[in-house]
């Protein structure tokens, strides 16, 4: 388990802010760009549904300082296993409301929804959101789309678990392939989630 625990209190930031946070990092180059491709992205997915210029765009609980280390450490992750092809099963993207800074909204949000145009997703379990806009934009970028898991050898798994109990298991496996042909690379990551 990995917990943020930050002192700030609720903070609103624009992309501006969110790139200046990173390249002000000791990142590498590569976790910065993919990074803030991901922002990037969320935040045009911001800007269409509300209707607004991405740099007006002002990003609330995604700005937060554990979504931007969410969205980081998933690049550090990568780079740390040496940048292998990501590809992540179906999405529960759960049933119900959700209560944000705009008020309660349908599941999924807004501008998950609008990032998981053209994936395979699916509804199961008791009411809750399980795909939010910082999981939905790690997937766009990451691998583009869902996929069935690709030939290979295992090589390690890991498991996260989250903090909310329901009707199904709260957790995230990642597991690392290796000799996958199906995309011509040494290593692909399968993540799936319940």
């Amino acid at each position: 388990r990995f917990e943020v625990l930050q002192q700030e209190g609720h903070r609103h930031r624009h992309l501006s802010d969110i790139a200046e946070i990173i390249e002000q990092s000791t990142l590498s180059d590569k976790v910065k760009s993919e990074t803030m491709s991901a922002f990037a992205m969320l935040a045009e997915a911001e800007a269409k549904v509300h209707g607004e210029p991405v740099d007006h765009v002002h990003f609330h609980e995604v700005g937060a300082v554990d979504s931007i280390i969410d969205i980081t450490g998933a690049m550090i992750m990568l780079e740390h296993i040496g940048w292998p092809h990501v590809r992540f099963s179906s999405l529960n993207v759960g049933s119900g409301m959700v209560k944000c800074e705009h008020g309660m909204l349908p599941v999924p949000a807004p501008a998950t929804a609008e990032l998981l145009k053209g994936m395979d997703v699916y509804s199961s379990g008791d009411p809750m959101e399980r795909v939010t806009p910082t999981g939905a934009v790690l997937v766009k970028t990451l691998a583009g789309g869902t996929s069935q898991m690709p030939s290979g050898k295992i090589q390690s798994i890991g498991i996260g678990l989250g903090y909310r109990d329901g009707e199904l298991p709260n957790l995230r496996r990642a597991t690392l392939l290796s000799d996958s042909r199906d995309y011509g690379h040494d290593q692909c990551v399968v993540l799936s989630a319940n």
